[in-house]
């Protein structure tokens, strides 16, 4: 933010109203005690971003909500103008974090829940934790099947959901078909072959992708 060019201070006893302007275009609106920002507050930044929530000696700390100028939207706790605590980051496309922050970032347990509905639990410990790295799991964790999706490996199958950010920072691909072994045609292999039904769905698969 650039200087202060004016407040406008209103109230009486501890706390006052104030309306403090910045050269940038900022616009704080709310609680001061002392010169500092404290109780509740709004501070609108000049590139759009805009926090509403508790202050305390001159620094978001409590309660809030976070509104990002890209879409993005935090609510939780706040702890000396970082995000501390217990949060949900709701990002642009509908999909959501919720859990533990420490100081700006994921830290401990937490969970993904994505706009299909979808729901991954995570763990983010000290030293492998950052906006990045959750960014980067939400946008690649459900892409469903084609043609190429896995890398090249004789091996492979396609996949009907490839999770390309694992938690441990692996890749996983997963494969969902329901069977059934009382199938006119499946019968009689069934009673002979545990897991027969499964095992013809599998050559299918493969069979399938040597096609391609």
């Amino acid at each position: 933010m650039g200087a202060s060019i004016g407040a406008a201070v209103t109230g009486v006893g501890d706390k006052h109203r104030c309306t403090q302007e910045y050269e940038d275009g900022s616009v704080f609106k709310g609680q001061v005690r002392k010169g500092k920002f404290n109780g509740t507050g709004t501070m609108t930044w000049a590139d759009g971003d805009e926090y509403e929530g508790l202050y305390a000696e001159g620094m978001m700390h409590g309660q809030g909500v976070y509104r990002y100028s890209t879409g993005g939207r935090y609510q939780g706790q706040f702890r000396e103008n970082t995000r501390s605590g217990y949060g949900v980051y709701a990002f642009a496309d509908g999909h959501l974090y919720e859990g533990s922050w420490q100081e700006d970032v994921p830290e401990g347990e937490g969970r993904v829940i994505y706009s299909s509905g979808e729901i991954l639990n995570t763990h983010f410990k000290a030293g492998n934790q950052n906006m990045a790295k959750l960014e980067n799991m939400v946008r690649q964790a459900a892409e469903r099947e084609e043609s190429g999706l896995l890398p090249s490996d004789p091996l492979r199958r396609p996949a009907d959901v490839f999770l390309a950010a694992w938690p441990g920072g692996i890749q996983l691909a997963l494969d969902f078909a329901v069977t059934c072994p009382l199938q006119a045609d499946m019968r009689a292999d069934a009673a002979a072959r545990p897991l027969a039904a499964a095992m013809a769905y599998e050559a299918d698969k493969l069979a399938d992708r040597a096609a391609k």
